[in-house]
């Protein structure tokens, strides 16, 4: 369940801010067919750690990775990177996100790839690194 949780508390922190945007999220096994900027992402779990022995303390890791998508017609890599850099600064090193009494952190600065050209779109891929520890 707590997986559960930390998707949505990462999910829903992107989702308001692109709703603010109105850029549309292909989210994970959903997917969509899109024709302007959008967005997808994706949550990748690690292993789950138990670092302390004789407590029931679990440590949920992962990457959360968000591609960020711009017609080519547009600017370019130029309103790409614009675009993906708005996405590190949402997700900064040290925040904080609650979800139903889980609390997840994001452990760096989220790291911007190079430009990408997939068909008529131009994209980057931001990756972090999130830690949730529960006892």
């Amino acid at each position: 369940m707590n997986q559960v949780k930390i998707r949505t508390a990462l999910e829903k922190r992107l989702n308001v801010w692109a709703t603010s945007k109105s850029y549309p999220v292909g989210w994970e096994n959903v997917g969509g067919e899109f024709d302007s900027t959008h967005l997808r992402v994706f949550v990748f779990p690690s292993p789950v750690l138990n670092p302390s022995l004789g407590v029931e303390h679990r440590r949920y890791r992962g990457i959360l990775r968000i591609q960020v998508y711009v017609p080519t017609e547009i600017e370019g890599p130029v309103t790409v990177e614009a675009l993906a850099e708005e996405v590190v600064e949402l997700f900064p090193r040290g925040l904080v996100i609650e979800e139903s009494g889980v609390f997840v952190n994001i452990e760096n600065t989220p790291t911007q790839s190079r430009v990408y050209q997939d068909g008529p779109f131009a994209y980057v891929v931001v990756e972090t690194t999130y830690r949730c520890d529960t006892y």
